[in-house]
Formats: structure tokens, C-alpha cells, sequence
């Protein structure tokens, strides 16, 4: 059914697919307000259709002329498709990145609130960013 690249593909997607559950699920937990964004949801739902077109086209659900394409070009699709699936698993990784780093922000801003900026320098030294915008004085 599959080729040995394929098969490789799919395992590879796999494998991301679950380091990439992994964080969504480490976002969703550290969300005091246990959301999920609807991003996330998006991606990962796009991912899951292309991986669903290349299953429909190998096992035959659908054949190329239902797909609008040349039979020859069936191996292009799938690994267009492979491809798509993986893009949007990359998003999804992006977006469950960037809501924990938000969430850890706020997080962190909270903890600090109440703290002058001096003190906070002397308990973390690199917590303020050191600017280096080329100025001579």
C-alpha cells in the first residue's frame, strides 16, 4: 500500500505529531483558565484532512480521476499531501509554543507584581533585557 518512503513519512509525522500533543497539552495545563486556542484545533485539523486524502487515494476511497488528476501523478499527490500534513503539524507546534510563552509571561508578571524594578534586577540580573542600540555617550 504504502512505498518505504512513504511508510517513512508517515512514521516521521507520527512521532512529531506526538511531541507536538506533548506541548499542546503542557499549554493547555498551564492555562489557569485550562483553554484550548482554537488555532491549535485548526492546525492540527488540517493536518489530520491531508494525512485523511493520501489514506482515501491509497486505499482506493477515491481514484485520481475523482481527484482531478493524471493516474501517473498519484506518488506527487500523496507526497504533496505528506507534506501539507507536516507544515501544519509545524504550526500547531508554533502556536502551542507561543501560547506557553504567553501564559508563562503573564505568569512571571504576576509573581513579580509588587517588586520594584531595582530589586527584581538584584534577585534576576538578566530578567530586564541589556539594550544595545549602538548609542555613543
Amino acid at each position: 500500500m504504502f512505498d518505504s518512503n512513504e511508510t517513512a513519512v508517515l512514521r516521521d509525522i507520527t512521532i512529531f505529531y506526538l511531541e507536538v500533543k506533548k506541548l499542546i497539552m503542557y499549554a493547555e495545563e498551564s492555562d489557569d483558565n485550562r483553554e484550548t486556542i482554537t488555532q491549535i484545533v485548526t492546525e492540527l485539523r488540517h493536518s489530520f484532512d491531508h494525512i485523511m486524502r493520501v489514506f482515501a487515494f491509497k486505499l482506493g476511497v477515491v481514484n485520481a480521476e475523482e481527484l482531478g488528476i493524471k493516474a501517473d501523478d498519484g506518488r506527487n499527490y500523496v507526497n504533496v499531501n505528506l507534506d501539507k500534513a507536516i507544515g501544519h503539524l509545524y504550526r500547531t507546534a508554533y502556536d502551542a509554543l507561543d501560547w506557553i510563552s504567553i501564559v508563562k509571561r503573564d505568569d512571571m508578571g504576576e509573581t513579580l507584581k509588587g517588586f520594584s524594578p531595582s530589586n527584581i534586577c538584584k534577585a534576576i540580573p538578566d530578567y530586564y533585557p541589556k539594550l544595545n542600540l549602538g548609542l555613543r555617550r
